[in-house]
């Protein structure tokens, strides 16, 4: 289900020492739903359950990613530039979305990578632990060929244990001074749950395959109204359910 994607907030992000000349456009994606998503809290929050080390996406969340790639195929801008984490869900669901062998420019970029809950030091969540680039690459079902992979290291780039505050807003911090540095205006970036509350705040929705506008200008991330492209292909999405309809329709009729 696509639930309202369009949200007033706004808010500001980090300490980051870069300078941009205009503001970005940024649409933030959380992955479709995986595997891990389908078992209990109890059991997702169980660090030594190897089941769910590094989750593909379920086959309710490639539907949804599918969808949603349909839909934009046909109905939105596309990206200059799309950046995800290494987790097999995010890259799955931006195979689904932007086939790099149609050209899109995908780069896997490891500070993006989900952040595990729990107290600092702890082990981390299974879904939040990654596989080597190599098996990644290698990885047909993940629809990764033609990915730029020249961020990631070949060794490990996930965390075994759960990162302090700090931790996470360092390396998010890193990322906004590249993302600030990259030339392309329009970004989309998938990525995960907590990733997404730690950019925009611990109020920001982040629903499964729910496009979440933003205008990033260096240090801020800013929630914007969507453009009238981005209205379009939402409302013709077949995944896009009578509430979210609901939703962009008032979003259309304050506009």
């Amino acid at each position: 289900d696509l639930p309202d994607p369009f949200d007033g907030a706004c808010c500001y992000f980090w300490r980051c020492s870069c300078r941009v000349g205009s503001m970005k456009r940024i649409i933030l994606l959380r992955h479709g739903k995986s595997e891990a998503q389908h078992y209990s809290r109890k059991q997702r929050h169980d660090a030594n359950f190897e089941e769910l080390r590094d989750p593909y996406l379920s086959e309710e969340g490639l539907k949804q990613a599918e969808a949603l790639g349909a839909a934009w195929a046909k109905h939105a801008l596309r990206p200059s530039l799309v950046v995800c984490s290494p987790l097999s869900r995010a890259l799955h669901t931006a195979g689904c979305l932007f086939p790099p062998d149609r050209g899109f420019n995908i780069v896997v970029h490891p500070d993006l990578r989900e952040a595990s809950p729990g107290a600092t030091g702890k082990p981390a969540q299974q879904e939040c632990r990654g596989r080597f680039k190599a098996d990644l690459q290698r990885d047909a079902r993940l629809l990764a060929t033609g990915m730029d992979w020249s961020m990631m290291p070949d060794d490990q780039w996930w965390s075994d244990t759960v990162e302090s505050s700090q931790d996470i807003e360092d390396r998010l911090g890193h990322f906004s001074d590249w993302l600030a540095a990259r030339p392309e205006r329009y970004v989309v970036i998938v990525c995960h749950f907590c990733i997404i509350k730690q950019l925009l705040g611990q109020s920001a929705s982040a629903k499964n395959c729910v496009p979440i506008h933003c205008q990033v200008d260096c240090r801020r991330w800013m929630l914007s109204e969507s453009r009238e492209e981005d209205v379009n292909f939402l409302r013709t999405a077949q995944c896009v359910p009578g509430e979210a309809m609901k939703q962009i329709q008032l979003h259309e009729s304050i506009a």
